[in-house]
């Protein structure tokens, strides 16, 4: 028995995070709609996330008019909850094996994979991505949200679950993406925001703003360049299937 099976079967209550109460899942959805801002389809695109585990983010999606929605997720104790909600299709089951019989189809507009790609393997990202390519539709779009190996904290994401195996940089993923064909590579931060939301969040923008700037210039100092530019502990890429 290997230690997937054994902590993915209790991974809601030892590892994810609980289900949120109704003003932070609110909070949540104002995050990622800026987070996720010009990637996501109209409503009536064919959505896949993989690695839904409660279902916050696809129940946040029915509630802005999306109706064709899928989630997988390997823990059982996830799928239960999320099925609790309602709002999609929901499949328990292996990312990767989904994805092969997706491929096939090539059905999807959107595939989602938060926090999922840092609990895959070396041998198994390198599968997973032309697989994710495959199962989308032409000019269909992959995000993905995952610890940023160029944030200078990043060890208390990359090594807080023991389930976690790699850790990118986001100039490895646009090789890696480019490598399984996709284009158009776009890499954020998931930080603090603008604008919105508080006084609060206001204030930690501004100050985060300024935390990014010493550390361009640390990377002015140290390498001759700015770097990736991205210093949050966890950072956000997407990119797309071409047309042709």
């Amino acid at each position: 028995m290997g230690y997937r099976d054994i902590l993915y079967d209790k991974y809601a209550s030892f590892f994810a995070r609980s289900t949120q109460p109704i003003e932070d899942a609110n909070r949540e959805t104002r995050l990622l709609n800026y987070y996720f801002r010009g990637w996501l389809p109209a409503p009536g695109a064919a959505v896949l996330d993989l690695g839904c585990g409660d279902g916050g983010l696809l129940r946040r999606l029915a509630q802005a008019g999306h109706t064709d929605l899928t989630g997988v997720d390997r823990s059982p104790e996830q799928l239960a909850r999320a099925a609790a909600g309602g709002a999609a299709r929901w499949l328990q089951g292996d990312a990767l094996e989904h994805l092969a019989q997706a491929g096939a189809e090539a059905r999807y507009d959107l595939i989602i994979a938060r926090d999922l790609v840092e609990h895959l393997t070396r041998d198994e990202l390198l599968r997973f991505l032309p697989l994710c390519r495959a199962a989308l539709r032409p000019g269909g779009r992959l995000i993905v949200q995952t610890p940023n190996g160029d944030a200078p904290l990043v060890g208390s994401v990359r090594y807080g679950d023991l389930t976690h195996e790699l850790c990118l940089t986001p100039e490895l993923a646009r090789r890696l993406l480019e490598h399984a064909g996709f284009s158009g590579f776009e890499a954020r931060e998931a930080g603090p925001v603008p604008r919105g939301y508080s006084p609060v969040a206001s204030c930690r923008y501004a100050l985060w703003q300024a935390v990014r700037g010493a550390l361009l210039f640390y990377n002015l100092i140290e390498l001759g360049n700015r770097g990736s530019g991205l210093f949050t502990r966890v950072f956000l890429f997407s990119a797309t299937r071409p047309r042709s």
